[in-house]
């Protein structure tokens, strides 16, 4: 009795769809730039920079040039990554809390 087994590693089962338009990451509120980490695309800011609401972080659009540094074409992928901002907000909060002094008992000593 024989017996086969074949073993692929790393298989990938969907086949990749090329991107025709890129999608980029956007700020939600204006903050300051902490940090940032990009998987996918091209980071347009730095840190300790000053951002407003919709403005891109990480683009989509990812120039590939040759050696020279000459533009060859432009890839399109989706943009990914980790961008932590600072924000100063205002806050306060008022609580309605009952307070009940102790009784106490008045004791005299001789």
């Amino acid at each position: 009795t024989n017996l086969i087994i074949h073993i692929k590693e790393n298989y990938i089962t969907e086949i990749s769809v090329k991107e025709d338009k890129p999608y980029d990451l956007v700020a939600e509120c204006d903050c300051t730039i902490v940090s940032a980490l990009v998987r996918r695309g091209k980071l347009n800011v730095n840190p300790k920079e000053k951002v407003k609401k919709g403005q891109v972080l990480i683009t989509g659009v990812v120039d590939v040039t040759d050696e020279s540094g000459q533009l060859l074409f432009n890839e399109y992928c989706n943009a990914d990554g980790e961008i932590i901002g600072q924000i100063k907000e205002k806050y306060e909060e008022k609580l309605n809390i009952k307070y009940q002094d102790k009784k106490r008992k008045k004791v005299l000593k001789l």
